[in-house]
């Protein structure tokens, strides 16, 4: 196998040995450890910064400050 190509060429061929071979036919990558790490860090922000905006709107401002902290220390940089 040359080229990406190639694969469509022999795709009836090559099929069957991937999936004998690895769970999938499809190539997915992998996401370094740190990466993802970051990934989940910035997803978990993500989710309290609505709650944050859901509880200043609702006035639930000790809720409020306890999610803000909840960011803050996300942000800050662990050595």
């Amino acid at each position: 196998l040359g080229c990406s190509e190639c694969y469509n060429v022999f795709e009836e061929e090559i099929l069957p040995l991937l999936t004998q071979i690895q769970p999938d036919s499809h190539h997915h990558g992998k996401t370094p450890e740190r990466a993802e790490k970051r990934e989940t860090e910035t997803q978990t922000i993500s989710d309290l910064e609505q709650q944050l905006s859901l509880a200043v709107a609702r006035e639930d401002y000790e809720r409020a400050a306890e999610l803000r902290d909840q960011i803050n220390q996300l942000r800050t940089p662990t050595n």
